[in-house]
Protein backbone atom coordinates (compact mmCIF):
# COMPACT_ATOMS: atom_id res chain seq x y z
CA UNK A 1 0.00 0.00 0.00
CA UNK A 2 1.43 3.34 -0.99
CA UNK A 3 1.71 6.33 1.32
CA UNK A 4 -0.80 8.25 -0.77
CA UNK A 5 -3.56 5.68 -0.36
CA UNK A 6 -2.96 5.54 3.42
CA UNK A 7 -3.37 9.32 3.65
CA UNK A 8 -6.61 9.19 1.67
CA UNK A 9 -8.05 6.57 4.03
CA UNK A 10 -7.31 8.79 7.02
CA UNK A 11 -9.04 11.75 5.41
CA UNK A 12 -12.23 9.87 4.57
CA UNK A 13 -12.65 8.61 8.13
CA UNK A 14 -15.32 10.43 10.16
CA UNK A 15 -13.84 12.38 13.02
CA UNK A 16 -15.29 14.03 16.09
CA UNK A 17 -15.96 17.68 15.53
CA UNK A 18 -14.88 20.30 18.03
CA UNK A 19 -17.74 21.18 20.39
CA UNK A 20 -16.18 24.03 22.38
CA UNK A 21 -13.89 26.94 21.63
CA UNK A 22 -11.42 27.37 24.50
CA UNK A 23 -10.18 30.88 25.26
CA UNK A 24 -7.47 31.95 27.70
CA UNK A 25 -8.77 33.86 30.75
CA UNK A 26 -5.82 34.36 33.12
CA UNK A 27 -2.41 32.88 34.03
CA UNK A 28 -1.19 32.12 37.58
CA UNK A 29 2.06 31.03 39.22
CA UNK A 30 0.40 28.47 41.52
CA UNK A 31 -2.53 26.09 41.29
CA UNK A 32 -4.37 27.41 44.36
CA UNK A 33 -4.94 30.85 42.81
CA UNK A 34 -6.07 29.31 39.52
CA UNK A 35 -8.44 26.96 41.38
CA UNK A 36 -9.97 29.90 43.24
CA UNK A 37 -10.80 31.67 39.95
CA UNK A 38 -12.13 28.40 38.50
CA UNK A 39 -14.50 28.04 41.46
CA UNK A 40 -15.83 31.57 40.99
CA UNK A 41 -16.38 31.04 37.26
CA UNK A 42 -18.11 27.68 37.82
CA UNK A 43 -20.59 29.38 40.17
CA UNK A 44 -21.45 31.71 37.28
CA UNK A 45 -22.14 28.66 35.10
CA UNK A 46 -19.06 28.74 32.87
CA UNK A 47 -17.28 25.68 31.51
CA UNK A 48 -13.76 26.03 32.95
CA UNK A 49 -10.46 24.11 32.83
CA UNK A 50 -7.03 24.64 34.36
CA UNK A 51 -4.04 23.83 32.16
CA UNK A 52 -0.33 23.71 32.90
CA UNK A 53 1.76 26.13 30.86
CA UNK A 54 4.95 28.15 30.96
CA UNK A 55 8.52 26.92 31.23
CA UNK A 56 8.55 23.26 32.32
CA UNK A 57 4.85 23.49 33.25
CA UNK A 58 5.43 25.77 36.24
CA UNK A 59 2.46 28.06 35.57
CA UNK A 60 -1.28 27.43 35.33
CA UNK A 61 -3.78 29.05 32.99
CA UNK A 62 -7.54 29.16 33.33
CA UNK A 63 -9.42 28.59 30.07
CA UNK A 64 -13.13 29.07 29.41
CA UNK A 65 -15.14 27.02 26.92
CA UNK A 66 -17.89 28.45 24.74
CA UNK A 67 -20.10 26.21 22.64
CA UNK A 68 -19.55 26.31 18.89
CA UNK A 69 -22.85 26.82 17.09
CA UNK A 70 -23.18 24.90 13.85
CA UNK A 71 -25.38 25.38 10.85
CA UNK A 72 -27.25 22.06 10.73
CA UNK A 73 -28.59 22.73 7.25
CA UNK A 74 -25.10 23.09 5.76
CA UNK A 75 -23.81 19.96 7.49
CA UNK A 76 -26.81 17.86 6.34
CA UNK A 77 -26.25 19.01 2.75
CA UNK A 78 -22.60 17.97 3.05
CA UNK A 79 -23.59 14.50 4.30
CA UNK A 80 -26.06 14.05 1.44
CA UNK A 81 -23.38 14.98 -1.08
CA UNK A 82 -21.00 12.35 0.33
CA UNK A 83 -23.58 9.53 -0.04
Amino acid sequence: MSKKSRKNKKLTKNCNEQKYKWSHKKRFNNFEEADQLRGELKKEGCLVKIRRCGPAGTQFKVVIGTEIKKNKKASSEKNNAQK
